[in-house]
C-alpha cells in the first residue's frame, strides 16, 4: 500500500486541518476581511445559560472563557485566534514568551494555548514559570512531535499536547474538556 492510499483512507479525510502552509495565511486574511471583526458563535457548552448571551445570541465577554494564545508563527496565531473567537471565547495573543508572561500576570486567563519554540522565553520555561503561581490549564500546540518533547512538556505542567498540523474540531473539544475540568475543580467537584 502506498503512502498516498494510506492518507486517503485516514479517518480525518475531509476534515479541516490547521497547519503551517500558505493557505492558512490566506484563509486567516480572508476571514478577518469578511468578518469585519465580528465572529459568530457556533457552539455553546451546557454550563452557558441564555442569560449569559447578549442580544446577538453571543456569550457576553464577562462570562466567556479567556484564552491566552502564545505562538510565534503569525499565520497560525491569527487562525487560532479566529477559530477561538468564532466559538465565543475572549482571546489575547502573544508572539514571544516574555510578552506572554506579562499578559498572563495581568490578564489571568482561564486557559493557555502554548507553542514550545518561542523567541525570548521558550514555551517550556514559560510553562515552568506559570506553574510556580497557577494551575491554569495549558495545552501545548507544537510542531515538535517526538515523544520526549511531549513527556517533558507534560511533566513540566502542561495538561495536554497537540502536534501541528491539527484538526480544528479535536482542538476545540480538548479546550472544552479542560475548561469543564477546571470549572468543576474550582467549584469543589473533582
Amino acid at each position: 500500500m502506498s503512502p498516498e492510499s494510506n492518507a486517503s483512507d485516514s479517518p480525518d479525510k475531509g476534515k479541516p486541518r490547521v497547519g503551517l502552509d500558505s493557505a492558512s495565511t490566506q484563509l486567516s486574511s480572508d476571514l478577518k476581511k469578511e468578518a469585519g471583526g465580528h465572529f459568530p458563535v457556533l457552539s455553546w457548552s451546557a454550563e452557558q445559560t441564555p442569560e449569559q448571551k447578549n442580544a446577538h445570541g453571543e456569550l457576553d465577554a464577562e462570562h466567556a472563557a479567556r484564552i491566552l494564545v502564545v505562538e510565534d508563527d503569525l499565520a497560525i496565531l491569527d487562525l487560532v485566534e479566529i477559530l477561538l473567537q468564532s466559538q465565543g471565547y475572549v482571546v489575547s495573543t502573544a508572539s514571544d514568551g516574555e510578552r506572554a508572561l506579562e499578559l498572563f500576570e495581568i490578564w489571568n486567563p482561564d486557559l493557555i494555548i502554548l507553542d514550545l519554540m518561542l523567541p525570548k522565553l521558550d514555551g517550556l520555561a514559560f510553562c515552568r514559570k506559570v506553574r510556580e503561581s497557577s494551575n491554569v490549564p495549558i495545552i501545548v500546540l507544537s510542531a515538535r512531535a517526538m515523544e520526549e518533547d511531549k513527556v517533558w512538556a507534560l511533566d513540566l505542567g502542561a495538561n495536554d499536547y497537540m502536534t501541528k498540523p491539527f484538526g480544528a474540531r479535536e482542538f476545540l473539544a480538548r479546550i472544552r474538556a479542560l475548561l469543564r475540568f477546571a470549572a468543576a475543580k474550582q467549584g469543589g467537584r473533582s
